[in-house]
């Protein structure tokens, strides 16, 4: 498996261009984890930074539309770190791309104040390394508790 840079997600919504732009420009001012950090005009592209309140690495979501007639958009999100980490297959990455396509739907269907974000759960496999890391530091400090005294 190829590692990669970004994960992308295309999908369509039942407004215009305009209209649909302003809604995902009006995004960061209705909830609080969306943050705007730039519009680029020459790619037709919105990137914003989206936060979870629990993760300390916050991930980039770049929006692009296209319009398709007068009352549909194609719009594009792909999902990225910050820093350009690359990754095989990140669920927190899929979870900001998934979190902020329900935002835009809800916002375009004009019903954002009920939007809730979803939060990724941790896999069994993290669990389980997690939990074998404290077992391995807390027989660590035992030992060395039993050294010192």
């Amino acid at each position: 498996m190829s590692r990669q840079t970004f994960i992308s997600k295309d999908f369509f919504v039942n407004a215009s261009e305009q209209v649909a732009r302003q809604t995902i420009l009006s995004l960061p001012k209705a909830i609080s984890n969306i943050k705007l950090v730039a519009e680029n005009p020459r790619l037709h592209s919105v990137t914003f930074l989206y936060e979870r309140p629990d993760d300390t690495l916050p991930n980039h979501v770049a929006v692009s539309l296209l319009p398709l007639n007068e009352s549909h958009t194609q719009v594009t999100l792909h999902g990225s770190y910050p820093n350009g980490s690359s990754f095989y297959n990140d669920p927190y990455i899929n979870n900001a791309v998934a979190n902020f396509e329900a935002a835009i739907h809800a916002a375009v269907n004009g019903n954002l104040s009920q939007f809730q974000p979803e939060i990724p759960k941790k896999n069994f496999s993290q669990k389980f390394i997690h939990l074998m890391a404290m077992a391995a530091a807390f027989i660590g400090v035992i030992f060395l508790w039993r050294k010192l005294s």
